[in-house]
């Protein structure tokens, strides 16, 4: 167990329109502040909440629908994740349209990052005549799956203690594999080890920051060293 003054982290991640702003508004109550993010006009909301004996802060990041950027919201998002990971991912989905963020979960998932998963406006869902099998969501993501309504605070006690659960038994989901093509693949394993063997501390899992920093992010942003910097040279000219 954490000790008692040790904040947590945790970070509200969804693709846009998905009740985001409510369920972040419901949790935090007042205790929010406003900003922006470093170098970009997007709005930055922080807000605090008690689970248990925990002092959490909760950061709602911008929506985006993938970790792989064409927006500036997206590459906040990425930029949060590569320079200062959460302790814990609070992703939420749109239980009407459960396909159209299950991209944005699925990153998510690869990270490594211990996650809980909440699908929003069930009571809608039941009202369209949706049949969600949220157990078989959680087994397939290895993850928490909550049912909730931020709209109405349905689900509002289930969520809450399943982050308090993982806040106290922080164990990291079992990371889904995407197949690539061969060159990818060998890139990916070998700049992963040279991660590994730079960055023993590190909480990403080693093959999804790996992908992150082939794409196009730079090692810095990352905390890596010259090595990883030489490999991502490499075999990005391979790849091309």
């Amino acid at each position: 167990m954490r000790e008692k003054s040790r904040k947590v982290v945790i970070a509200l991640s969804s693709i846009p329109n998905t009740g985001k702003t409510t369920l972040f508004n419901l949790l935090t109550g007042s205790c929010q502040t406003t900003g922006n993010w470093p170098g970009v006009s997007i709005e930055k909301k922080i807000g605090r909440m008690t689970l248990g004996e925990y002092d959490v802060q909760l950061i709602d990041l911008p929506g985006a629908y993938s970790l792989s950027p064409v927006s500036e919201e997206e590459r906040v998002v990425r930029s949060f994740f590569l320079r200062t990971p959460p302790d814990i991912v609070l992703n939420l989905l749109d239980g009407r349209n459960l396909y159209h963020g299950l991209g944005l979960t699925l990153q998510m998932a690869m990270s490594g990052l211990p996650m809980v998963v909440a699908v929003n406006m069930m009571d809608e869902v039941r009202r369209q005549g949706i049949d969600l099998d949220i157990d078989v969501l959680a087994e397939h993501l290895g993850v928490p799956v909550v049912p909730i309504s931020a709209r109405t605070v349905e689900g509002l006690p289930e969520l809450q203690n399943a982050l308090y659960q993982v806040i106290r038994h922080p164990v990291r989901p079992g990371t889904p594999h995407i197949s690539f093509p061969p060159v990818l693949e060998e890139a990916i394993k070998n700049i992963a080890r040279k991660i590994e063997r730079s960055n023993k501390g590190q909480r990403l899992d080693q093959n999804f920051l790996a992908l992150q920093l082939l794409e196009d992010a730079r090692p810095d942003d990352a905390g890596q060293d010259d090595a990883v910097g030489k490999a991502l040279q490499s075999w990005r000219r391979r790849v091309e």
